[in-house]
């Protein structure tokens, strides 16, 4: 009897082991400390794997004693012990390859989509909204985001937004620069007003630290309120984000002649699976314009693949 509880607890002590978990983070990045989006990391002989979002971080639970490999294409592979992943940063190393070469490998890159709600509570309650953020392919080839919404009431009110960002055209370690255009149509007819306004902005990103950003560009405006009339405006918009706390506050004003609009944002993430492969974001913004104002309200569902 002495014999057979023996062999019982040893049992259930191998299976707590077998099955006992810890949970591996840390951040992806080249020798230069830029974060890689997009990157591998799995456990071998296992299905169990995830990837590094959009900061470069990742968050993995994996069996105790096992064995992470973490890859990305033009990239050295990197085999690490799972006791050693808690929270650090992991340096990957280029592959030395001739200029003249293209490298073409999908299987580690990595798709963001978003779907959502996104409308005005008043005057425009009905909407929706759509994102796709793509990272480089290849060696050279920078990020970029396209995204747009629609909101209308059904009837005499809609808005129309369409926006394209290519990122990094210039990166250094603690600066980069991007590239963005947005259009964005409304035809609102508010209590007396009734106007349709054609906005194309051309814009010049600025970030620092990879935290702050800050947005310039030029507003070439056609609108019909009473006579049409074309007119030039200015544009500025910046933005933190809280890595640690999943959100970002955002501000922005367009100045034109004799008006100015001004709008603030924020948005907080809900949740995130243990593979950082799905998110969910609320956004609350205030936007006041030249002939009325808006506070929009946003929920959207993103998933890597």
């Amino acid at each position: 009897m002495k014999k057979y509880f023996s062999t019982i607890i040893l049992l259930i002590f191998n299976n707590l082991a077998v099955f006992s978990q810890t949970n591996i983070s840390g951040k992806i990045t080249d020798k230069d400390t830029n974060e890689i989006i997009g990157a591998l990391i799995s456990e071998i002989n296992s299905q169990n794997k995830t990837f590094s979002d959009l900061e470069g971080n990742f968050n993995l639970s994996v069996s105790d004693s096992s064995l992470i490999k973490i890859s990305f294409v033009g990239y050295k592979d990197t085999i690490i012990k799972s006791a050693d992943l808690q929270d650090i940063a992991v340096i990957l190393q280029q592959i030395e390859i001739d200029d003249n070469v293209l490298i073409i490998d999908d299987s580690h890159n990595v798709n963001i989509y978003a779907l959502g709600y996104y409308a005005d509570y008043k005057y425009m309650p009905y909407g929706i909204s759509f994102g796709y953020f793509r990272p480089h392919l290849l060696k050279k080839l920078k990020s970029a985001m396209i995204s747009s919404f629609v909101k209308t009431n059904f009837e005499n009110n809609y808005n129309l937004n369409l926006y394209f960002s290519y990122f990094d055209l210039i990166k250094l370690r603690k600066y980069s620069a991007s590239l963005g255009i947005n259009y964005n149509y409304s035809k609102i007819e508010i209590n007396t007003i009734s106007a349709d306004i054609e906005d194309v902005n051309l814009l010049l990103g600025n970030t620092f630290y990879k935290k702050f950003n800050f947005w310039t560009g030029v507003i070439f405006r056609k609108q019909n309120y009473e006579v049409q009339k074309s007119e030039i405006g200015y544009y500025f918009t910046s933005n933190y984000s809280f890595s640690k706390l999943n959100n970002a506050i955002y501000s922005s004003i367009s100045v034109f002649n004799n008006y100015y609009e001004y709008s603030f944002t924020f948005t907080q993430g809900l949740s995130k699976t243990r593979n950082n492969l799905r998110n969910m974001y609320i956004l609350l913004n205030f936007s006041q314009y030249k002939y009325y104002n808006e506070l929009n309200f946003g929920l959207d569902y993103s998933i890597s693949r």
